[in-house]
Formats: structure tokens, C-alpha cells, sequence
């Protein structure tokens, strides 16, 4: 059996040895590999390479965030904010997507299609970060065009994040 590694609604990196969430307090999940069947378990790979991924681009992006912007300024915290709700809402969308693949025991075009879209949403993220971590490097010299350009694709990861949020509540 494997461990989350991170809190399914908070986003919190957990330890191995958590049994609930330090920061929000919900008991941590497991993923038992022997449950998920042959065609999930492609969905189920993929899912846990785009968490991979995300967090490699995360750290990055907190890099050149920390270079880029001094933590007092106001702009770093508008960042280090839309981060975190990023990171919340990646990792909601990836946990839900494994408890799918964990309940489910037919994969039926109604479940593929869901957990195609999830997992697609998860894609816009991962692609949302590497727009802003391009605009950071582009643009590490030049701080006045570097706000400009840095605030629309902040702006854009918001809008993603919000366009979620309608949609799932």
C-alpha cells in the first residue's frame, strides 16, 4: 500500500508516519494497488506522474518567485496565495481522481469521460505553471514589463482556479 503524500483537501505535505493532516486534521487515505484493475491503472500512472510533475514545477516556480520578488513586497504574497490555491486545487482534483479509480469496479464511458476531464484539468495547471515560471525567466531583468506580464498570467492561473471552483460547487 502506498501513503498520499499530501492532504487530499488542504493540499498539506504529509509525513509518512501521519495518520491525520496537521494542518486541516482529516484522516490521511491509502491507495491500495492491488484494487485498481488493468485499464484504471493507466488513468491511476498518469495521475500520479502530472503530481510529480506539478510539484518539480511548483518548487521552481517558488524559486523564481523568492529571486524575483522580496517576500515583503505585496506582489510575493499575491504569488506565494495563487501557489498555494493552485496547489490546493491540484491536489484535490488528483485525490479525487485515485478515489475513482479506487471505488469504481467497471470502467464505464460516463467514469473514463470524468476522470479524462479531471485529469486534463490537472494538464492546465502543470501548464499554467510553466507560462508563469517562462514569464519569470523571460522577464527577470526588466521589472516594470515583468509585472505587466507576470500579473496576466497570474491573472489567467486565477481565472483557472476560479473557473474550477464554479464548477465544482
Amino acid at each position: 500500500m502506498k501513503r498520499y503524500n499530501h492532504c487530499i483537501y488542504c493540499g498539506y505535505k504529509l509525513h509518512s508516519d501521519d495518520v491525520f493532516c496537521p494542518n486541516c486534521g482529516v484522516k490521511i487515505g491509502y491507495v491500495d494497488d492491488q484494487s485498481v484493475s488493468l485499464p484504471l491503472s493507466k488513468y491511476k500512472e498518469q495521475v500520479l506522474e502530472l503530481r510529480d510533475e506539478y510539484e518539480k514545477k511548483e518548487k521552481e516556480v517558488l524559486s523564481l518567485v523568492e529571486k524575483r520578488f522580496a517576500p515583503p513586497q505585496l506582489t510575493y504574497h499575491r504569488f506565494i496565495g495563487e501557489i498555494d490555491n493552485c496547489r490546493v486545487l491540484f491536489f484535490r482534483e488528483a485525490e479525487s481522481i485515485l478515489d475513482i479509480i479506487n471505488l469504481v469496479t467497471e470502467l464505464s464511458p460516463k467514469i473514463e469521460t470524468e476522470i479524462k476531464k479531471k485529469i486534463d484539468l490537472l494538464k492546465k495547471i502543470i501548464d499554467q505553471m510553466n507560462d508563469l515560471i517562462n514569464e519569470l525567466i523571460i522577464n527577470m531583468g526588466d521589472k516594470e514589463e515583468s509585472e505587466n506580464e507576470v500579473k496576466i498570467v497570474l491573472d489567467d492561473m486565477k481565472n483557472l482556479i476560479d473557473s474550477v471552483k464554479d464548477y465544482d460547487f
